[in-house]
């Protein structure tokens, strides 16, 4: 653990007991934050463990630990406390929650309703959802989930101490990733968010885009994920078909004054868009079933030596061989993201079935 800084107050706060040794939760969180790539940090206090989402301060004695969570929105300060009850639960231990819910539906969840449903290109179909909570969409992340529950469950709800509940159990939902592609509120107050999903066969949000009718109630989770190419002077951002529409995002958000150059994959020459982009990022669209991957364009790109920023999107494996070989090349953590939006062994499971 390391010695940590001064920490500035967060908006938003959430407290809880545990009756266990502070050592005891101390060292498993500490675990948590190494398996997950965070450090935890020695105060005075105790030790912070700081998340994307917030922040996790314990301190105790040795029959009890007090947890306190900080966060900067509601929303994100819902998933850090279902992440510290699932991690208590886990581990046996039962937090006394001192925040108690003020509400029935997670602060993280909104429920929306399809206004738009609209073939994009041959691969792609738009999505416009509209509700009244949608603003803070155009805050925080590039990214939010849709839930797809076991049917006639319901929807997530909060218990008394303010968890989230999933009924038929978290593992039975599917949570997908999807990408704002723009945001507007309307002069009624309702906000609409669009999102393209990529149309593969066999996929579970594809067979729900092909029967989708206007006026179907969707519940979404968010926002998350990061606002996008981190500012440098000179990007690279590549990505298979999965990978187009959050491309799409950054390149439309970079300063004009930015350099550098996207390739993006995708099935039919259909598929290839006019995108708003900076003058001087040169664009490449790759089809699909040639020798072209996007791993060779990566290895093919030009890396200037500083100032720059490198995004990479594709199947797991490749996305892994990517990582390697951006470090090997000399790039710090700090200028490159490589994310992985599916897995052979999603596909395979799939042909199984």
């Amino acid at each position: 653990m390391t010695k940590q800084s001064p920490i500035t107050p967060a908006a938003l706060s959430s407290r809880a007991q545990v009756s266990a040794p502070y050592d005891m939760v101390a060292e498993q969180f500490c675990a948590f934050a190494q398996q997950i790539g965070l450090q935890a940090e020695d105060s005075d206090e105790g030790v912070s463990i700081r998340f994307r989402l917030g922040q996790i301060n314990l301190s105790g004695t040795a029959v009890q630990t007090q947890v306190e969570l900080t966060s900067e929105s509601a929303s994100s300060l819902q998933l850090l406390r279902d992440l510290v009850a699932e991690r208590m639960t886990e581990a046996g231990l039962t937090p006394e929650w001192s925040t108690k819910a003020v509400s029935s539906q997670p602060a993280n969840m909104s429920m929306t309703t399809v206004v738009e449903v609209r073939p994009l290109t041959p691969s792609y179909t738009r999505v416009v959802i509209e509700g009244p909570d949608l603003a803070r969409f155009d805050e925080g992340g590039f990214h939010f989930r849709l839930l797809f529950g076991p049917e006639g469950a319901g929807w997530p709800y909060l218990d008394n101490a303010g968890i989230t509940q999933w009924p038929g159990g978290s593992k039975a939902w599917h949570r997908p990733v999807y990408t704002t592609r723009s945001i507007e509120t309307q002069p009624d107050g309702l906000t609409r968010i669009a999102f393209d999903v990529f149309l593969h066969d066999g996929g579970r949000v594809t067979e729900w885009c092909r029967s989708l009718t206007v006026g179907t109630q969707m519940a979404v989770t968010g926002p998350g994920g990061g606002r996008g190419a981190v500012p440098a002077a000179w990007v690279c951002l590549i990505g298979d078909e999965t990978a187009v529409p959050v491309i799409a995002r950054m390149l439309k958000d970079l300063p004009e004054t930015t350099k550098g150059a996207a390739v993006l994959f995708v099935p039919d020459a259909g598929d290839i868009q006019d995108l708003p982009h900076p003058r001087d990022v040169q664009i490449e669209w790759k089809l699909r079933g040639g020798d072209a991957t996007p791993l060779g364009s990566l290895q093919d790109a030009i890396l200037p030596n500083q100032d720059r920023f490198v995004f990479f999107a594709a199947e797991r494996k490749e996305v892994i061989a990517a990582r390697g070989y951006l470090i090997d090349n000399g790039l710090d953590k700090g200028e490159f993201q490589c994310a992985a939006y599916w897995t052979d062994e999603d596909m395979e499971k799939r042909d199984e079935r």
